[in-house]
């Protein structure tokens, strides 16, 4: 379904309020929506980060200057999932382990606390990496001579519609929760916020069902490695 067809949607549930609702409001009712799904949802007081299989996307192209330890995400990056070192030689992938701020703060404690310690570096200790100020962070220099080629698989922001006949995964898989979430936005422009509550209620529904699948079906098709218990230990 277009962007076009949404609005057209719209514009027929709200057919006896011509003068309330326009294609304008339409417009950022949609924008908003579209934007929300992509972001997180509070259930129970609980934040759910919404990732859909369709924001899943790699770049291969960062760099790590020689002696550095940062590289500039990409504009359209929403959250990690892995990263890998691009072979020089043969372009093949090495994955580096997502570090957690617990482990980081002990790395740092241990280099500070310790003074005969070696330095940490690629040769005596794993290499570790996190999200910080916007930037891939590494616990220590990829390389002291080279820039290092990065790749960053990642969970990118899909882009609001250009025009009405623009469409995405969203718009041609979920337009329902698409529709329904645009609706409650419009009812609480027009201030009647008990049916916008109601509405709400029936979008939260629709798209916890839908992000569901979503999830169900990329489980069902994702290999799991399980390592061997001694190699826990490492």
């Amino acid at each position: 379904m277009t962007k076009g067809e949404l609005k057209s949607d719209l514009t027929a549930y709200f057919v006896r309020r011509p003068g309330d609702f326009t294609d304008t409001l339409a417009e950022v009712c949609l924008k908003d929506v579209h934007r929300q799904i992509q972001r997180h949802i509070e259930i129970g007081g609980r934040r759910l980060e919404l990732n859909w299989q369709c924001m899943e996307t790699s770049d291969g192209t960062l760099s790590v200057a020689a002696d550095a330890k940062v590289a500039t995400l990409p504009t359209d990056f929403k959250a990690p999932r892995r990263v890998w070192t691009v072979s020089t030689e043969d372009a093949s992938l090495l994955l580096i382990r997502a570090s957690t701020d617990n482990e980081i703060e002990g790395f740092r404690q241990t280099a500070a606390e310790e003074p005969g310690a070696p330095i940490i570096g690629s040769d005596n200790y794993l290499q570790r990496w996190w999200i910080e100020k916007q930037q891939l962070q590494f616990f220590h220099v990829l390389s002291d001579t080279a820039a290092t080629t990065v790749q960053l698989d990642f969970y990118k922001f899909l882009p609001y519609y250009a025009s009405d006949a623009a469409n995405d995964w969203f718009s041609n898989n979920i337009w329902d929760v698409l529709r329904t979430g645009a609706e409650a936005l419009a009812y609480d422009s027009f201030r009647e916020y008990e049916i916008a509550e109601l509405i709400r209620q029936k979008y939260t529904a629709l798209l916890l069902h839908a992000y569901d699948g979503d999830r169900t079906q990329k489980t069902r098709k994702t290999k799991v490695y399980r390592p061997p218990i001694a190699s826990a230990r490492v």
